[in-house]
């Protein structure tokens, strides 16, 4: 697990945290050094923010944004990984599409393109998040 690994390696090397998830609250508060999050595609300044208040110890204003901001879109863009449907791939592309970073969210196969399903909870992660209105 990452919290074993960072004690471990405390002092010795840099540890990223590398996780999707709300564990990665937890070991960027513990001294993480910094994070490899592939979500990250989306909202970078935001997750740049989150690691640099972390860092930093602004605890307060770190946990603020990853609740209110990260985690719609964690939810929504990567929300039912392993399920039947679009991987995170095509879901992280019409996410970047709905905020008019990428002309189209069309994937090759064997990946498959998201539904209007997915296009509807990434819109309303990304607006839960406050970065489309």
């Amino acid at each position: 697990t990452y919290t074993e690994q960072y004690y471990a390696l405390k002092g010795s090397v840099s540890v990223l945290a590398a996780c999707d998830a709300p564990e990665l609250m937890g070991m960027m508060f513990i001294g993480a050094d910094g994070a490899l999050i592939g979500i990250s595609n989306v909202a970078t300044g935001k997750w740049a923010d989150f690691v640099t208040n972390s860092i930093e110890g602004r605890y307060n204003q770190a946990r603020e944004s990853f609740v209110n901001e990260l985690i719609p879109i964690m939810r929504y863009v990567f929300g039912n990984i392993g399920q039947s449907g679009p991987s995170f791939i095509p879901k992280t592309k019409e996410a970047l599409r709905q905020l008019g970073i990428f002309p189209n969210s069309r994937v090759r196969p064997p990946e498959l393109n998201v539904r209007e399903e997915d296009k509807q909870l990434i819109s309303k992660g990304l607006k839960l998040a406050n970065i489309l209105s």
